[in-house]
C-alpha cells in the first residue's frame, strides 16, 4: 500500500531471536530480500569504496556471478565486500538447479561509494559509477 501510494517505506533491519531479544540483521541482506521480493528495478548497496576491485586494484565496472565467485575464492574480493557481492547477486535471481535464474528478483544491482556526491542518482543512472553485478 505504501509503494502504491507513492511513498517509500523505511525498514529497520531488526528481528527477534527465540528468547525475544532484539537482534540487528545484516542490512544488505534485508535490502536484497526486499528488492527481490518486490521485483525492484534496482538494488543499490552504498558503501565506503567506489565498487568491487579486481586483482590489479582497479574498480571493476561490471562483474558476473562466475567471475565474482572466482575473485572471492582467490581472496581478491575479501572482508566486508564478500557478503555485499553475494547479497547483490542473490537479489538478482533465485537459485535453481545449481545456478541462479535471472528474472526472479531485482533487475539490476550496483555496489557504489555512498560518500560520493549524488551517489544514489549516479548509481541508478551513470553506467560508469560503482560496479554493476550481473548473473
Amino acid at each position: 500500500q505504501l509503494l502504491a501510494s507513492g511513498r517509500v517505506p523505511v525498514v529497520a533491519p531488526l528481528a527477534l531471536d527465540e528468547q525475544g531479544a532484539l537482534c540487528n540483521v545484516n542490512a544488505d541482506e534485508a535490502a536484497a530480500g526486499l528488492a527481490r521480493g518486490l521485483y525492484a528495478e534496482a538494488l543499490v548497496l552504498l558503501t565506503d569504496t567506489d565498487g568491487v576491485r579486481g586483482a590489479d586494484g582497479a574498480r571493476l565496472p561490471r562483474i558476473g556471478a562466475a567471475d565474482a565467485e572466482r575473485l572471492i575464492e582467490s581472496g581478491v574480493v575479501a572482508g566486508g565486500m564478500v557478503p555485499k557481492v553475494r547479497t547483490a547477486l542473490a537479489a538478482l535471481g533465485r537459485e535453481g538447479q545449481g545456478a541462479r535464474v535471472p528474472g526472479d528478483g531485482a533487475t539490476r544491482a550496483v555496489i557504489a561509494d555512498g560518500g560520493a556526491p549524488g551517489a544514489l542518482r549516479r548509481a541508478l543512472g551513470d553506467e560508469d559509477f560503482g560496479t554493476r553485478l550481473e548473473l
